[in-house]
């Protein structure tokens, strides 16, 4: 099984490449070359089965006031979704989503599964809302969604 992991360079993307390597089902352990949410045309990026959308601006008060959060948070997302709709693709969201108004964070969020619905055929999407990711519990999530990708577990998961 081929896999692609966006955002294969952030905290949870490292773990999660280190974990499929290991298991033996990467054969693209990551985008090469680097891809920016924001700029970088989805095209460029290989044919996957599975795609891992791990990327984002996570740090609540930069999505507030960065003016390229919006961009890389929910436009970014869609277009990787427009790319892959003939994937599995995993969307690392966050519960946050669940509560519209409270953060931009939150929103930016919500406003991204909403947008990969609508281009990304259901039953080939994952939407996974994790609580707050904490050192101890990266390595039960990397293994959670990885297990998401390979059984293409569609649909919206809650992970505590």
């Amino acid at each position: 099984m081929s896999n692609l992991v966006i955002g294969k360079d952030g905290y949870l993307g490292k773990i999660l490449t280190l974990s499929l390597k290991a298991t033996g089902t990467s054969r693209h352990p990551g985008a090469k070359p680097y891809f920016n949410l924001k700029t970088s045309d989805p095209k460029t990026l290989p044919n996957a089965e599975v795609v891992y959308i791990i990327a984002a601006i996570t740090k609540f008060r930069e999505c507030e006031i960065d003016p390229d959060a919006f961009a890389t948070n929910v436009d970014g997302p869609i277009r990787l979704g427009n790319r892959y709709r003939d994937s599995f693709v995993v969307y690392m969201s966050s519960e946050a989503a669940e509560w519209p108004g409270h953060t931009a964070y939150g929103d930016q969020k919500r406003y991204a599964e909403m947008g990969l619905l609508s281009v990304v055929p259901y039953k080939h999407l994952a939407i996974v809302r994790p609580d707050r990711v904490t050192p101890d519990k990266v390595e039960r999530l990397c293994k959670y969604l990885e297990q998401i990708g390979r059984e293409k577990k569609y649909g919206v998961h809650r992970f505590r």
